[in-house]
């Protein structure tokens, strides 16, 4: 009898983070369980290169959290190259979740999960079956994510294009200390813990569309 995928060979793991020490410890970590490492990536474009060669990674762990753009626009080219994705985040909720599965995730993980867990979340992706990590589910707040002001939206268009807080000022005639309440309380009302998250959720949510620039790494 033919072993389960993942269970007999070694599964071949792409990781993205935009961490070079965290991505690199996480690859030694998993190399140790028995994964096979097809390299580590720390942005999008370095990311579509790894996907490109051949064969193509089996799976690819993507931090949601990468800079200048969301882990989610990963997917696409992911899949595109016969690559199944578990996202990696520290955000919680299932808003996160809702958002992974319109995006074409095949797995969510948390950052707080033991490298066991871990270990089975990518098994069991690496398997063609779906993961979702049990932090995730149940735990957002009674009240559902709120719509974004105009003003908002202008700010958290422009952290999407990648400008400082202090550019964006200058953009929008505002004070750095405006700029900041802005981004607040736009993380408050999509549930976003990180500006990256933030960005991923406003564009899932269709406040803002992603610029160009934004959907590289």
């Amino acid at each position: 009898m033919a072993d389960p995928p993942g269970q007999g060979d070694a599964l071949s793991v792409l990781v993205v983070d935009d961490h070079e020490v965290l991505g690199r410890g996480l690859a030694l970590l998993l190399r140790t369980e028995g994964f096979e490492i097809a390299g580590v990536a720390q942005g999008l474009d370095h990311a579509t290169v790894l996907l490109a060669r051949r064969p193509p990674p089996r799976l690819a762990i993507v931090d949601l959290d990468l800079e200048m753009a969301s882990g989610f626009e990963l997917i696409t080219t992911a899949h595109a190259a016969g690559t199944r994705v578990l996202i990696y985040s520290d955000g919680i909720g299932l808003r996160l979740v809702d958002a992974a599965r319109a995006a074409g995730a095949d797995g969510l993980a948390s950052k707080a999960c033991r490298l066991g867990e871990l270990v089975e979340a990518l098994r069991t992706v690496g398997a063609g079956q779906c993961f979702v990590d049990p932090r995730f589910r149940g735990s957002d707040d009674a009240d559902p994510p709120q719509r974004l002001t105009a003003r908002e939206r202008e700010v958290v268009m422009l952290v999407a294009a990648g400008l400082t807080g202090e550019e964006i000022a200058g953009r929008l005639f505002l004070s750095p200390d405006t700029v900041r309440t802005h981004i607040r309380n736009a993380m408050r009302r999509l549930q976003a813990r990180t500006r990256a998250q933030l960005v991923a959720l406003a564009a899932q949510a269709h406040e803002i569309e992603l610029p160009r620039d934004a959907r590289r790494g």
